[in-house]
Parts: structure tokens; sequence; C-alpha cells
């Protein structure tokens, strides 16, 4: 079993899940373990979500992100900001995992709203794929600014006006089925 994709990689209380020299089954021994340890506090309601997350239990990961979301929003922006966001992007690839996509761009955009790197990881996790397409998901990562931005700075023209060719290969290779800019 891979962990959750190159952005997914625990940090925290769970770092010790990346260590590939103990191998999958330590580690998820010790996510089950750690699940059966866990309290109340905010710090435990968000290990629980990941360790559920690890273990691919996505329904009820589900459920502890949104403990844990409740629970970190009382301690304000201000103090929770960072980890407010993480949960959210998290909480968006477990909705993403079980195809509730609607909440997932939700989620992911509250992440994004907290923290514009999110918008970068979500296009790296696999957790997304079955999103990369989706119109809102493009609009809330930022891909559809970012190739503007591109076709805008290699945008020339030929003698007569019309766009040079390297500026129509760069639109058709990013935007096939894309009606306009």
């Amino acid at each position: 079993m891979a962990l959750q994709g190159g952005t997914d990689g625990f940090t925290g209380p769970l770092s010790f899940l990346n260590a590939p020299s103990e191998g999958p089954m330590h580690s998820r021994h010790v996510a089950e373990t750690l699940l059966s340890m866990a309290g109340e506090t905010q710090l435990e309601s968000q290990s629980r979500a990941l360790a559920l997350a690890f273990l691919e239990r996505h329904d009820e990961a589900i459920v502890a992100y949104e403990q844990a979301i409740h629970e970190m929003s009382r301690l304000g922006h201000e103090i929770a900001g960072d980890s407010l966001a993480m949960l959210h992007f998290k909480h968006g690839c477990e909705l993403a995992r079980v195809g509730r996509h609607t909440q997932a761009l939700s989620a992911l955009e509250k992440a994004i709203a907290l923290d514009s790197t999110w918008a970068q990881e979500a296009r790296q996790d696999d957790a997304w794929e079955l999103l990369l397409g989706h119109p809102r998901f493009k609009d809330l990562t930022g891909e559809i600014d970012q190739l503007r931005l591109r076709i805008a700075a290699s945008r020339t023209t030929t003698a007569d006006g019309t766009p040079s060719s390297d500026c129509f290969h760069l639109y058709q290779g990013n935007h096939q089925g894309e009606r306009s800019l």
C-alpha cells in the first residue's frame, strides 16, 4: 500500500509512518495502535484522522477530519491557520477518494482560502486525479490562470496579425476540448 501521494507525507506525530525502513506492516500496526490511544484533544483528533486515512478507512477518516476541523476552528485562524488549511485539504482528499466530488472541491476551496500553497499540492496529489479535468478544480488550483499567463507571455503574431503557430500549439496541447480562455 502506498502512502497517499507525494504531498500526503506525514509530519508531526505521524511522521514515523513515512519510515520505509520499518515497512508497511509496522506502519499499519503503529497506526492501529495510535487509533486505539487517540483521545479528544485537537492534536489527537488530527492524528486520528490522519491514521484512518493512512489505513484507507475513508468514511471514518472523513468523520474524523470533520471533528478535527470543528475543534481547530474554535481556536481561530491566527492559532490554527496552517493546521486548519491542512485539515481541510486532507478532508477534501478523503471526500474525493469516495466520490463526493462537490464536497471535496468545497473542502479544497477552504484549504486554498487559508493557504494558497494547497492549490499546487492538489495538482500533484493522486487523491484529486479524477477531478483534474473538472472546471472548478482547474479554477481553484489556478491552472486556468497559469495557462492564460503562459499564453500571453508566448503570444506572438505573424506579419498579417494572426497568432503564430507556437501560440496555437501551446493552446492546443493544454486546452483540448475547452471552448475559450
